[in-house]
């Protein structure tokens, strides 16, 4: 009878510990979705930034084009809305 306790307990101890670790797995990966998705990607932002850049210096897109394209990615990153103009409609 005694063995049965123990086991019995060992198993308890056992599944409360699989279960802790469980929750707190999926608490570090809600977390790290969270901050994946919610954030703006600064470094992507500064390689589009560059690109439009080139584009402009190319003669790819006009001057109205490369203000309007900055103006949504400064938005972005600071996670306000850009403001929608006729030509975006």
């Amino acid at each position: 009878m005694s063995l049965a306790v123990t086991s019995t307990t060992s198993l308890l101890i056992w599944v409360g510990a699989l279960i802790v670790v469980a929750l707190f797995g999926g608490l570090v990966m809600l977390a790290v979705r969270r901050r994946m998705f919610n954030e703006p990607d600064a470094a992507a932002d500064a390689g589009l930034m560059e690109q439009l850049r080139r584009m402009l210096e190319r003669g790819e897109m006009t001057q109205d084009e490369y203000d309007l394209a900055r103006r949504k990615i400064v938005e972005r990153a600071r996670g306000n809305p850009a403001p929608r103009s006729k030509s975006d409609q």
